[in-house]
């Protein structure tokens, strides 16, 4: 009778102990998500920024160089929020 009370007290302690844990986990994933998210709208915004901008600064004439470098920092903020979105 003792054996099974105290089983069944480990097992309660264990099974809250599991949902604790998975719970703990799934706010962990929904944080990643919701930062992967963000950091992925984040690039897309910058990338069309930096497009626009070094696209008139190198075509304009006013400033080539900079302009040039915006628009490949441009290019690669695409492509890496291509790659965070199929992470």
């Amino acid at each position: 009778n003792i054996t099974g009370t105290i089983n069944n007290f480990m097992n309660s302690i264990t099974n809250s102990t599991e949902d604790v844990i998975n719970t703990a986990l799934a706010n962990l994933i929904s944080f990643t998500n919701f930062l992967k998210n963000v950091i992925y709208n984040a690039s897309e915004v910058l990338a069309i920024l930096f497009g626009i901008i070094g696209g008139f600064l190198w075509l304009s004439g006013v400033s080539p160089y900079r302009g040039r470098r915006l628009v490949i920092s441009a290019i690669l903020l695409a492509l890496l929020a291509i790659v965070i979105a199929h992470l």
